[in-house]
């Protein structure tokens, strides 16, 4: 190897080991948490997956949200499935709220404060 083939390997080499890390700093995360927020002892989570649902598209936005607000139905109420009162519907509000924050995508954002 001549002396100038010998950095250019190295650059090379330098080059294709940075390559995968590039890659993980670019990924694309395809969940988000719907969490109330910690007033009880008891603080269930959820997360909910959207790497089927293109976010670019107003149809997948609705998706998404309607996948959130039946997280945050769950995670806020009792097992037992009835979810009537003040606090249940301010839970959900404020885990969907949480959310929707969360994952800073301006159309599901949009959507989100168009429906109230």
């Amino acid at each position: 190897m001549s002396f100038l083939s010998r950095p250019l390997a190295a650059a090379l080499l330098s080059a294709s080991l940075a390559i995968p890390c590039l890659a993980v700093a670019q990924s694309t995360v395809h969940e988000v948490v719907v969490r109330p927020s910690a007033t009880g002892a008891e603080v269930r989570a959820e997360k909910v997956s959207f790497s089927d649902l293109n976010l670019e598209h107003a149809a997948g936005a609705r998706t998404l949200l309607l996948r959130i607000r039946g997280a945050a139905q769950r995670v806020c109420g009792p097992d037992d499935g009835f979810h009537a009162d003040d606090s249940f519907k301010a839970c959900v509000r404020e885990s969907i709220n949480r959310a929707v924050t969360e994952l800073d995508n301006p159309l599901v954002s949009s959507l989100h404060q168009k429906k109230g």
